[in-house]
């Protein structure tokens, strides 16, 4: 829904600054064998449970329908999987180990030096990378992602360089404006498509900074909740597509109430599986 309005593409380009920046905010990088090892069981094992169960969905769907069993397969399906909204998990594990890489590289760099050769990257990167607002297709997808590894690599350092929670709490504030200020000029070097995308981007570090400054106790509900969301993100198409369709098309429901009713059933399915065998055995979720 991202080209409806431009508020509803906010949520992509924060969840990948955050979690990349969070998988580097150790003042000590852990080892690469290590860290890959997590970043497989967190994301990889997931990843390769729903793809299977995507790919047997729409498997069946397809001969139930007189097709070839994989007909549904589409070329750049190599880069995201049977399910194509889960292109971001491999994205997000390739990413995640490029920046593990930057942060162990640079170890020795001095902290400001780092973070203004992430300014540098990320103004070059808005300004020569034009992708569609409405991401479609696991390329343009991947490429929509390359903001976020500078952007990620300079909060991470932050995080990692602080002390106490103030001082963290000012330096990122800072940090996010100077990057704000310098992704500015690349939204008047492109056609709207591409600016959409930068103030997308923009959008998410206002969003982040505005969170800095929420009480701690909603910061430990949304904490509680980063699961759920995680996991409705990855089973609403197929509740939308077996039920949501379906109800708004009999009882006539307007758009805006259809989404709420398919994200509202996607919750509770997967708090569901959470307290589940699967989830205690696979971690699916």
């Amino acid at each position: 829904m991202t080209e409806v309005h431009l508020l509803l593409g906010v949520g992509l380009p924060t969840f990948l600054v955050v979690s990349l920046a969070l998988s580097v905010r150790r003042p000590t990088p852990q080892p690469t064998g290590a860290f890959i090892r997590r970043r497989l069981d967190r994301i990889g094992r997931p990843w390769l449970f729903w793809s299977t169960a995507f790919a047997g969905l729409q498997t069946v769907s397809a001969l139930r329908h007189g097709k070839a069993p994989f007909s549904w397969w589409v070329d750049d399906m190599w880069l995201s999987g049977p399910g194509q909204h889960l292109w971001f998990m491999p994205a997000l594990f390739l990413l995640g180990i490029a920046a593990h890489g930057i942060d162990r590289a640079t170890q020795g760099v001095p902290g400001r030096l780092l973070v203004g050769c992430c300014f540098v990257v990320t103004a070059i990167v808005f300004a020569v990378t034009d992708v569609p607002n409405s991401v479609e297709g696991a390329v343009a997808a991947y490429v929509f992602c390359l903001p976020a590894l500078p952007l990620a690599v300079a909060v991470g350092r932050t995080l990692a360089r602080s002390g106490t929670h103030d001082q963290l709490r000012r330096r990122l504030l800072i940090l996010l404006a100077a990057i704000m200020l310098l992704a500015l000029p690349g939204l008047f070097l492109h056609a709207a498509g591409g600016a959409n995308v930068q103030l997308r981007y923009l959008l998410a570090l206002c969003s982040m900074a505005v969170v800095l400054y929420v009480p701690l106790p909603f910061g430990r509900i949304s904490t509680s909740l980063r699961h759920l969301l995680l996991g409705c993100y990855v089973l609403h198409p197929l509740v939308r597509i077996q039920i949501g369709m379906r109800a708004a098309e009999r009882f006539h429901l307007a758009p805006v109430v259809e989404a709420i009713g398919v994200v509202a059933l996607t919750i509770v399915l997967v708090a569901l599986l959470r307290r589940s065998f699967l989830h205690r055995v696979w971690r699916v979720l």
